[in-house]
């Protein structure tokens, strides 16, 4: 792991609790259908603050990934969900945020290994199980396609022609 990418850079400021306590603000509020407007003015609050603030923290860039997730914006959280799930390989919910992404972006085989670990991580959680099935069977349904068809050809292969 790099210097600056921990959890533990030093104690966190106050301003970035703040902008924490504002990403769970947008959270909640996205989760539970408060006024859209309400949620979107404090979701940009929090994330113009957290790009500021905390662009390292691994536990920031979970927080920041997740709410990218939530947003729509998967290329945005990709490579924060990637940060903090190497950072915070024992944390279940790095796990299954990294996993979901991924999972959106059609790369089931990845997030099905990603929902293994956060199913071992959080034995209690339905929707890491339920999520663990959907990519398990997105990824044979694919590799079952691909033997149907014979493997991929090389993408030169295809410029050629």
């Amino acid at each position: 792991m790099s210097a600056g990418t921990s959890a533990s850079d030093g104690p966190p400021s106050r301003a970035h609790w703040s902008a924490a306590r504002s990403v769970s603000l947008a959270l909640v509020a996205a989760t539970v259908g408060v006024s859209l407007l309400m949620a979107v003015l404090v979701t940009g609050l929090a994330l113009r603050s957290f790009r500021v603030l905390a662009p390292r923290r691994a536990g920031s860039s979970l927080e920041l990934g997740a709410l990218y997730r939530l947003l729509g914006q998967p290329q945005e959280a990709l490579p924060r969900l990637e940060l903090a799930a190497r950072a915070l390989p024992d944390d279940g919910r790095a796990c299954f945020e990294y996993g979901a992404i991924l999972f959106q972006l059609d790369r089931a085989p990845e997030a099905a290994e990603q929902f293994r670990q956060a199913t071992r991580l959080l034995p209690d959680s339905v929707e890491a199980y339920a999520m663990a099935g959907d990519s398990f069977a997105a990824a044979a349904s694919r590799h079952a396609t691909r033997q149907k068809i014979g493997p991929e050809p090389p993408r030169a292969r295809l410029a050629e022609h």
